[in-house]
């Protein structure tokens, strides 16, 4: 039984828009890299479209490369060619389309905004204000042309210029954390250790901040004087949140004595920490590209900020193109305070790369190094359980749990995880005690309450309490088809075969593809007489690559029926 696939689930592909002028140009719909031809304008086109569905970013920068060959004046292509340059981390190529962009449309916000990075970047403060300034377009565009522009200020020397150029910008009531921020930041590095406390303060939510906005304030208060209220801040967001590397190190630094450097120190690091925030606040599904656009102006300003890269990669392992992860990943040298975060994140994206053994050998290092490293002790096990290496999963949970002081309630997740594991291996006592303890600690988890509730209803134990079990779970997530499958199943070992069909119905709706709820589809159908359209769902569920026991059982079916006796509590 196997409630939960072990591949990543499939998700929504990107819609893509862009003008379809360029069919327009009189070439062929010959493929880009068909055989030894040439490629055609509308061939590298399409196939750019095709890389940009896959959430190929890469791949869409070279096509749109081999269009702009073909047709170096289409204003739309050189703009498109240019977003991705910037997204996939090809500064020089960007920087090189912007000036194209600026040159026939010089309110561009992102053209004139990584023109300006450019410039910061090679010490022409100037020309970077300038450039600033002519990016103030949209809500985002105002922000980041006047925090930007105060940064440039200051590396003009002009701190106090590049503090008003802040303060001064209007607009969403958003914009006041970023203004107090910043403002903080620029006196801060200024000396004026008292103002940058009062404008910090204005900045952090003590309920809402970042773990980012936590460690600053509590480096601007140690770097004031007030090393009791710097760790106060540390300890009551780690309270209310989790640890950190980032939080470990600033407190370490303040209880023993050392005054901490200031989260920025110079303009350039400044204006990066600005593109790092908003590339990390603008990153939603179907945004990475500009979310990673941010983050790449941001590592070029600061190339050796751990930070920003461990953003990138996370960025980009969301948007499952794992081979940037994890070239972000592998920037973050071993001795970095995030070199842990990194190697964890990174072994996850070398899995779904297929390079399973190799994410597992960086697991395992850690391990050796610490035998009760919870993090990469159940990453490791998650990597084997979606492998379907169970046995191997199982050890590896074992160890993230036995290197737990005390199970809290998140800690749910590894028992449930390694109850699946002892489940598959059958070793049923071990996985039905820890789905119990899961449900100690947070008892309205959907996912445990369903393969405890479900796992007792193959067995045909316990079945009042697993249909309740079942029902709740079904009453907290109404549109997960694996949820509403294993409540239709229930009804059928109960005889109830009418009422089976009807939700087993409804999860086919969800989950039109997977072959276990068309194989239980084709069992209730049959029961209730609809013998055709049984046949019609066990084929479904045939083809639809079962498991081979599965698959087995279903053939027989499609042969023969459903035995007599098959049904309530069969």
């Amino acid at each position: 039984m196997n409630r939960f696939p072990s591949g990543l689930r499939r998700v929504a592909l990107l819609a893509t828009t862009l003008p379809m002028l360029l069919l327009g140009a009189g070439q062929g719909f010959a493929a880009a890299d068909a055989g030894d031809r040439a490629p055609t304008l509308s061939g590298a086109y399409l196939a750019a479209l095709s890389a940009l569905a896959q959430r190929d970013f890469n791949g869409a920068s070279d096509f749109l490369g081999q269009a702009l060959q073909l047709d170096p004046a289409n204003p739309d292509l050189v703009q498109r060619t240019f977003a991705e340059r910037i997204a996939i981390g090809d500064m020089a190529g960007a920087f090189d389309l912007a000036k194209t962009i600026v040159a026939s449309r010089p309110a561009d916000q992102m053209a004139q905004t990584a023109l300006g990075v450019l410039a910061l970047k090679n010490g022409q403060f100037d020309e970077a204000k300038t450039r600033f300034e002519a990016a103030a377009v949209g809500p985002i565009g105002k922000l980041v042309s006047a925090v930007l522009s105060g940064w440039a200020q200051d590396g003009l020397g002009k701190p106090d210029a590049g503090i008003a150029a802040i303060d001064a910008v209007t607009g969403p009531d958003w914009y006041s954390v970023f203004k107090a921020y910043h403002h903080s930041l620029l006196a801060d590095i200024a000396g004026r250790q008292d103002e940058a406390i009062r404008q910090m303060k204005i900045a952090y939510d003590p309920q809402g901040s970042t773990l980012r906005m936590a460690e600053a304030y509590a480096r601007v208060l140690a770097r004031g004087g007030n090393s009791a209220a710097a760790q106060k801040v540390v300890l009551d967001f780690i309270a209310k949140n989790r640890t950190h590397p980032l939080l470990e190190a600033v407190l370490k630094d303040i209880t023993s004595g050392k005054r901490p450097d200031a989260i920025v120190q110079t303009a350039s690091e400044g204006a990066a920490e600005l593109l790092y925030q908003i590339g990390v606040a603008v990153n939603t599904a179907g945004t990475e590209d500009i979310a990673a656009s941010y983050l790449n102006l941001a590592v070029y300003l600061n190339p050796t900020s751990d930070l920003i890269l461990l953003a990138l990669g996370d960025v980009w392992q969301a948007a499952r193109n794992h081979e940037a992860a994890v070239a972000a990943y592998n920037g973050i040298p071993p001795g970095s305070v995030l070199s842990h975060l990194a190697t964890v994140s990174l072994a996850l994206s070398l899995d779904a790369l297929d390079r399973t053994d190799e994410g597992a050998a960086k697991l395992k290092a850690l391990l050796a190094d610490n035998p009760k490293d919870t993090e990469a002790a159940t990453a490791l096990g998650d990597i084997y359980r979606g492998r379907q290496r169970f046995a191997e999963a199982a050890d590896a949970y074992d160890m993230a749990i036995n290197g737990t002081v005390s199970l809290g309630r998140n800690d749910w997740r590894v028992l449930f995880s390694r109850g699946i594991s002892y489940e598959r291996t059958k070793r049923w006592p071990e996985a039905e005690a820890d789905f119990k303890k899961a449900l100690e600690l947070s008892p309205d988890q959907a996912q445990v309450l369903n393969y405890l509730g479900y796992s007792w209803i193959e067995q045909n134990a316990h079945i009042d309490e697993a249909l309740a079990m079942i029902k709740k779970a079904v009453d907290q997530r109404p549109d997960d088809g694996y949820i509403v499958d294993s409540l239709g199943w229930a009804y059928y070992h109960l005889g109830q075969y009418t009422q089976a069909a009807t939700y087993l119905q409804r999860a086919i709706l969800l989950m039109p593809e997977d072959p276990t709820i068309n194989d239980h589809l084709g069992d209730a159908l049959w029961q209730v007489g609809r013998k055709l359209e049984a046949t019609f769902q066990w084929s479904h569920a045939k083809d639809f690559h079962p498991e081979p026991d599965d698959l087995a059982k279903i053939v027989k079916k499609l042969e023969s029926g459903l035995a007599p006796n098959a049904g309530k509590n069969g």
